[in-house]
């Protein structure tokens, strides 16, 4: 029986991967080399410090992790800001779930004060049991160490847990955390792979459906 449901928060709680794509490409041409979005999704799930070390190192670009990650946080935070109002079909949902005992939880690489920003402005941080950031783990996605952080948070085991996640990287870490992965597709992640994610949804709406089945069905799945 799943217990718990992790999200993701880019992309998932909030269409906010084209606000991170603007920021990012800001950032990059600021520091010296334009970058495009196709490029930029395939570092999708990336810690900050793991993505700017990677576009400093590719491209010998004359700046340090840290003064791309506050330029580039400076702009993020402006548009979350703009972007993020009370969402009450999101809230709706997370109701429907914690109406059945679901425990919930927010794992995402962003920052702290991103991710407070995001639940704050939705109005939604009152109905997770759980939050972390990328701060908070040694390894980012997709190795599982976040995902792990926030169901010992909640007090459930790893398979007790469902994933819903945008990027393969997070559907790779749910599995090899031994949840259940559900990755969320729409227009930005559309054309990634997501054929190791055991269950593909294309609205958040779907989400109480697919919980219940597969508690029901007892997770029969590759990955267990």
């Amino acid at each position: 029986m799943l217990k718990a449901t992790i999200f993701d928060m880019d992309g998932v709680l909030i269409d906010s991967q084209p606000l991170h794509f603007m920021a990012e490409k800001e950032t990059a041409s600021h520091f010296g080399h334009p970058i495009g979005e196709e490029e930029l999704k395939q570092y999708l799930g990336w810690r900050e410090e793991e993505f700017w070390k990677e576009l400093i190192r590719r491209y010998s670009l004359p700046a340090t992790f840290e003064e791309m990650r506050e330029f580039d946080r400076g702009i993020v935070e402006g548009y979350l800001q703009e972007a993020a109002k009370p969402d009450e079909s999101l809230a709706k949902i997370l109701l429907k779930l914690r109406g059945r005992g679901m425990k919930l939880a927010v794992a995402s690489s962003s920052w702290k004060r991103a991710i407070g920003i995001v639940l704050g402005g939705l109005g939604i941080r009152e109905y997770f049991d759980a939050v972390v950031c990328g701060a908070e783990v040694e390894r980012g996605k997709p190795e599982p160490d976040i995902f792990m952080l926030a169901a010992k948070k909640m007090g459930v085991g790893a398979r007790d847990c469902a994933v819903v996640e945008d990027a393969p990287s997070g559907i790779r870490a749910a599995n090899t955390a031994g949840m259940l992965s559900i990755a969320l597709m729409g227009k930005v992640n559309a054309g990634l792979d997501f054929s190791e994610a055991d269950e593909v949804i294309s609205s958040l709406d779907e989400l109480p459906g697919v919980i219940a089945k597969n508690s029901c069905a007892g997770r029969i799945s590759g990955h267990f």
